[in-house]
Parts: C-alpha cells; structure tokens; sequence
C-alpha cells in the first residue's frame, strides 16, 4: 500500500484527537456548574421524552433528537454524561471530516488541516457539544453530507445520503431547507435521477412519522408542530423583542391565543393559526416586516453569538477553554466569517454546489425564523472547510473584498436584545418547580429576582411558587410587584387575586380576577376563578354569565377549570351553600 493513502487519513485523524481532547478538557471543566447540574427547558424536556417515552399525541418537539438519547441510554443507562461525552465524540469526528471535505474542495494538505482545526477550536460547536440539545447531532450530519456530495457517486449512493439526510432532518427538521437546495444542485449538475433518488430517500423517514401523529389526531403534521409559533417568534411586530420569550407564565399566555382567538382544536390547527398571524403581519405592514428580515439576515452572520434562552458568554465563567474559544469581541466567528467569504469566492465552480448550498441553507433558516447560535451551528464546519480554501492559496482581490464585506455586516450590533443574567437561575428554579422540587427552586428564582429586579417572569414564578406552598402571605408582596411592573399582567392580578380569596376576602378577589380578565381575555383560568368566587359571593346569574361568556372564548369543553367552575355553581344552585373551594394553588 503507498503511503499517500496512510497520509488521508493521518491528519483528520490527528485533528479529530485535538477536537476530543479540547472538548474533554471543557468537559471536565464546566461540570458540577448550574447549568450543567440542572437539565433546564429544551435539555430537560428532551430527557424527559427520552426516558419517559413519547407523549401520546403528536409530537410537539421533532421526536430525533429524544431518540437519539434513547437509543444510548438503552447501552449505558439514562445518566446525561454519557450523552455528552457521546457529543463530544461526534464533534470531533465532525472536525475530522472538515479536513475531508477541505481537500475535496481543494485546500492544499496545510490549509485543510488549519481548517479542520478552525472547526474543533470553534466556541460554539464546542458549546454545543456539551449541552444536550440536537445541534451537535445535526451539524456532523449535515456536514457528512456535503462531503458525500462533494464527491462524483450514483444514484444509489445519492440515495443513501438523502437518507442521512432526512434521518437528521428527524432531530433538526430545519436540515429540509439546505436538502432542498441540495436537490437543486444535484438536478442542476448530474440529472433527475440522482436528485430525485436524494430528495425521495430524504423524504422516507418523515412518513412514520406522519402516520403515527394521525393516529392521535386527524390533521396533517408531518412531523412536530411546533413550527407555527417558532415562525411567529421570529416575524411578529415586537421582533425582536419575543426573541427572549421564554418556558414560563407569559408562554403560558401566548399558548392560549390560538385556542381562544382562533378557535384551534388540533395541533396543526394551533400551529396554523401562528402561520396565518405571520402571513397577517406581512400583509399589513410590509415595511416592517421586510425591515426585521433584512435584520435577521444581518444578525445571522453577526460575530455576536447570539442566544436562545441563555447567553452562550455565561459559559466563558465556567470554564476556561470556553474563557478563550468564546470571546466577546467575537473571536473565533469573526475570523472565520471572513476567510469562508474568501474561500466562496475563490471556489472553483464546479465544487461549489454542496458546500455553499449547505452554508446558505443553514444561515437562511435564521432569516426565515430567528438568528440564534443554535440555529447557525451546522454551517460552521463546511464554512470552516471555505476558509481552508482561502488560506490554501492568495485569493483573488474580489475574494478578499467579499470576506471583508461580510465581516463589515458580521460587526453591525444585531437588533436581537441580550439575554438577561436572571435566564440561568431562573430555568433552573421553573424547572425544579415543574418536577415537584418548588422547595428547592425558591433560591433559584430568588437569585434570579435579585439579578433582574425587572424580570416580570421570575417575578411571577415565585409568586407561583409560593402560592403552591401553601403561604399566600409570601406570594402576595410578589404579584403586587409584577403588576406594578406590568399592569397589563394578567397572571399576576389572578395571582394576587388568589392570595386575597384565601384569606377570606372575596369580593377583593373578584375585584382582581376581573382585572385579569380584562387584561387578558384569553385566559380561561382567571375566568373560573372569577366565576368560582362569583358563586361564593352568591351572584348566581353573574357566575352563570360569566360562564357562558367564558364558553364563548373557549369553546372547548375539557377545560377542567371552568368545568369545576361550572359544577360548583350547580351545587351552589342545588343548595349546596357547603361546597368547600378547592385548596390555593398560586392562581394556576
């Protein structure tokens, strides 16, 4: 055997082992932390499904990802330290492969191992490697797919990349947008027959999926429904500021909107309804519509990593290889920007299709929805594989002159606000609240309150914390806050009005539910509780009104508050003047 071969494999092999080796180190370094102690929102929610099974109804959340987990777990246990070490094994496999796909694109030896090392010293896949969430899964497949396509093959062995497509288009189903653009290429470039055996094999995995949700309901969702309110967060008139929007009591109002203005009655339709407002808002105000898409396109290549529900600089605290691979300045991003410009600008022609299809396919989805880090994080090894090919030789003058232009845009500060300090303590106090442990997330939320004495979110939840502890008496001086805060809160009026009913104060209490009411319409526990106490106060017909005003905005009959509201009035009207009011529970 020559000893060229030996050397193909040598140096990706090599760059791999560093990429481990950074990202144990990492590894061993942030654990014991908050955030890694405490699986929080998205994390937690996927370990939930991954050792509790799917829920019984169509999946809100694409089901890859848990199954992912499952499927390790079924070999080493449900401990998530096996799934980050996992992790951290495939992204080092990922900066492997950038050195694979350098030199298909071209990159001298040199310059394609600068690359792969680029991709393993890059902070944010070392981030996500990490943190249990689908984005290190989703980047290696996306970036063995282009080097498949980098590469001359058959139809057959088109099919099997669409495959790997498509099985990762199960943990990430934004990987559809670059696949299609995939297609295109290889339509383009090779004929029909490879394209369509690419885009069919792509397709194949979703079908299950889809037979399985109709099952649990008669409506279409092809695979989660969780795409309408994703799109909406991104294109609304308050852009960015829902970007920060966040698991907790004003998600739980944004939930309701579909079901009681729209009138939803299935997953899909729910979804539905936040397609239509966006269509409604484009259609209405144009200009700022079309303005927030020219700013996510700005902050999708932002050297800023921008976050989603937590800043990806707090980490830069827990450990000292983030300290140095993520830089607020925007290092390593803002280097990379630059010379993957260069490098797809001094791309031969023929070798562009799969590597630019990829990256813009990726950076495209943050247009479409929102910039964040997550979302980006697929393209950065193929765009690490472009800035090989600019260091492998002098680009042209225009090939500089793009990099230098992107970089310019890549400086510009994104519109998308930062997230507060409070978001850490925070998801770690709401998500211990939501396994039983309100106890243990009182400090939480506490710090999180101390950090931000603005944030209405963890203002409210140790208002709701308090309440399901049974001391009103704490709750109270919390709600009152929120509404000062926001006087349109409705949920801290139905808080506050609570505390007052158990203190044996009712027509306060009413006073405050119709408050919350007003402020919220949509919100049909404030509803039953207004009506509830209606009953105690003994206005029958205002109790029965009540309800039936509240049957016309949510006309769904399982509602089981305004079902208790409705059955408390009868015995009410029955004579039973006795009928005890349920326990207080924070108002929720």
């Amino acid at each position: 055997m020559p000893r060229v071969p030996a050397r193909r494999w040598r140096a990706p092999l090599a760059v791999g082992l560093v990429a481990l080796a950074a990202r144990l180190v990492a590894l061993a370094e942030v654990r014991g932390r908050p955030y890694y102690a405490h699986l929080v929102l998205d994390a937690s929610t996927y370990q939930r499904i991954a050792t509790g099974g799917d829920p019984a109804e169509p999946f809100y959340h694409p089901p890859g990802y848990p199954w992912f987990l499952r499927g390790l777990y079924a070999l080493t246990g449900p401990e998530p330290d096996a799934a980050r070490l996992a992790q951290v094994v495939l992204g080092a496999i990922t900066a492997g492969l950038v050195v694979v796909l350098a030199r298909r694109l071209g990159a001298g030896e040199r310059a394609a191992v600068a690359g792969g090392l680029l991709a393993a010293f890059e902070g944010a896949l070392v981030y996500f490697d990490l943190d249990l969430l689908p984005a290190s899964v989703a980047t290696l497949v996306l970036t063995g797919v282009i080097v498949s396509l980098a590469a001359p093959a058959r139809p057959a062995a088109r099919a099997a990349t669409g495959l790997a497509l498509g099985l990762g288009g199960l943990v990430l189903p934004t990987l559809a947008i670059p696949g299609g653009l995939f297609a295109l290429g290889l339509f383009r470039r090779e004929g029909w027959r490879p394209a369509l055996a690419f885009a069919l094999a792509a397709a194949l995995p979703v079908l299950p999926i889809t037979a399985r949700n109709l099952r649990y309901e008669a409506d279409l969702v092809p695979l989660s429904w969780n795409g309408g309110v994703n799109l909406w967060i991104g294109n609304n008139p308050d852009f960015p500021e829902t970007m920060n929007t966040r698991p907790g009591p004003r998600w739980e109002q944004l939930a309701q909107r579909p079901l009681c203005l729209g009138g939803a009655r299935s997953r899909a339709a729910l979804s539905r309804w936040f397609d239509g407002e966006v269509a409604r808002y484009a259609l209405a105000e144009p200009g700022s519509f079309a303005s927030n898409l020219v700013a996510k396109a700005a902050a999708a290549i932002s050297v800023r990593e921008i976050g989603r529900n937590r800043e990806l600089y707090e980490a830069r605290d827990e450990s000292r290889i983030l300290a140095v691979l993520i830089q607020p300045r925007g290092l390593p991003f803002g280097l990379l920007l630059p010379l993957a410009g260069a490098g797809a600008v001094g791309l031969a022609r023929g070798r562009r299709f799969p590597v630019l299809a990829g990256v813009a396919g990726v950076l495209v989805v943050g247009v479409i929805f929102f910039p964040t880090a997550r979302y980006r994080a697929p393209a950065l090894p193929a765009m690490a594989a472009l800035a090989a090919v600019a260091l492998s030789r002098p680009p042209r003058r225009e090939a500089w002159m793009a990099g230098a232009a992107l970089l310019a845009v890549g400086l510009v500060p994104p519109r998308v606000p930062r997230i507060p300090s409070s978001a850490t303590p925070y998801a770690v106090g709401t998500d211990l609240a939501w396994d039983g442990h309100v106890e243990e997330a009182i400090p939480w939320l506490l710090e999180a309150a101390r950090r931000e004495p603005a944030d209405l979110d963890a203002i409210l939840a140790l208002g709701f914390a308090y309440g399901r502890l049974g001391r009103p008496d704490l709750a109270r001086p919390w709600f009152a806050r929120a509404t000062a805060l926001d006087p349109g809160a409705d949920l801290a009026w139905q808080g506050l009005g609570s505390a007052f009913r158990l203190a044996g104060r009712p027509a306060e209490a009413a006073r405050l539910f119709a408050r919350a009411v007003a402020a919220n319409p949509c919100n049909p526990k404030a509803r039953a509780l207004l009506a509830w106490t209606a009953t105690d106060l003994g206005h029958l017909d205002a109790a029965e009104a009540l309800l039936a005003d509240a049957a016309g905005w949510h006309p769904d009959p399982s509602r089981a508050d305004l079902a208790d509201a409705a059955r408390h009035l009868a015995a009410a009207r029955r004579g039973a003047a006795g009928a005890r009011s349920r326990r207080y529970d924070g108002g929720r």
